[in-house]
């Protein structure tokens, strides 16, 4: 009995194995690429700063294959944080403390301790002078050779002298000399500085400065003694001295200028 070929049934075998071919697709060998890591942190660099910064967040994994591929790429790793701040700056060097004239500053005192002077002359000193109070004289003296010029204000305030004396107080006090010029305003200073005498035939103005003490004899001006007598020290040791000083022009309020008397 001889065997029959169904060409049906073999079309139908041969599309069954085609089909079964084509449904047999590889997956692919390689997972998906893995993502980048992300970038470091930057860290903090103010002054003193210490902070460090943060790291990246990590990457996402790339996608994976088919179902029978390759497995996916591996997950990307974080930055590497950042690093800490620098240190801060060093701190500023200390200002130095002031100095201190050895005697103390008045108002208006020493304008210029250097040689060679320097400072408000004796007519920016008296510039504003204010009015006097009762009698009073403004009196010029200087030495022989100009180096030395003292200018002085004084006023009684309406004071009543003993017979023969004025009751003087000092309100302004200049001087210039090879060392510097000297301006005081201080009034009360001034008015202590000056010491009255009988029939005031042996007054003095002793005045400390910035450390410089003045001393002058006879600063009144009165035409029956027509010198006065300058010195300054520094501390006990007298750098100036003894100076004569020349009466010089005086105002007043009426005439020429007198003090006390008779010496």
């Amino acid at each position: 009995m001889s065997a029959r070929l169904n060409i049906g049934s073999t079309s139908a075998l041969l599309a069954l194995l085609a089909a079964a071919t084509v449904g047999c697709s590889s997956g692919s060998p390689v997972g998906g690429t893995g993502g980048a890591g992300g970038g470091a942190g930057a860290g903090s660099s103010g002054a003193g700063g210490s902070g460090s910064g943060t790291g990246g967040n990590p990457g996402s994994g790339g996608s994976g294959g088919r179902a029978d591929g390759g497995s996916g790429g591996a997950t990307g790793s974080g930055g590497s944080p950042g690093s800490g701040g620098g240190a801060g700056g060093a701190g500023g060097t200390p200002g130095s403390g002031g100095s201190t004239d050895a005697g103390g500053d008045l108002a208006t005192d020493r304008a210029s301790d250097g040689p060679g002077g320097g400072g408000p002359t004796l007519d920016a000193c008296f510039a504003g002078l204010r009015a006097a109070v009762g009698s009073f004289q403004i009196g010029n003296k200087a030495s022989a050779d100009g180096k030395f010029r003292v200018r002085l204000a004084l006023e009684d305030r309406g004071r009543i002298g003993t017979s023969g004396s004025k009751a003087w107080s000092a309100f302004r006090f200049a001087i210039e000399t090879p060392d510097g010029n000297v301006c005081v305003n201080e009034e009360l200073a001034l008015a202590q500085a000056y010491k009255g005498t009988l029939h005031n035939c042996m007054d003095t103005f002793d005045l400390t400065v910035a450390g410089r003490r003045y001393l002058i004899a006879y600063p009144d001006t009165d035409p029956s003694r027509p010198k006065s007598s300058l010195k300054i020290f520094m501390g006990a040791t007298m750098t100036v001295g003894p100076v004569d000083l020349d009466n010089g022009t005086c105002m007043t309020a009426a005439g020429q200028c007198r003090s006390g008397g008779p010496c």
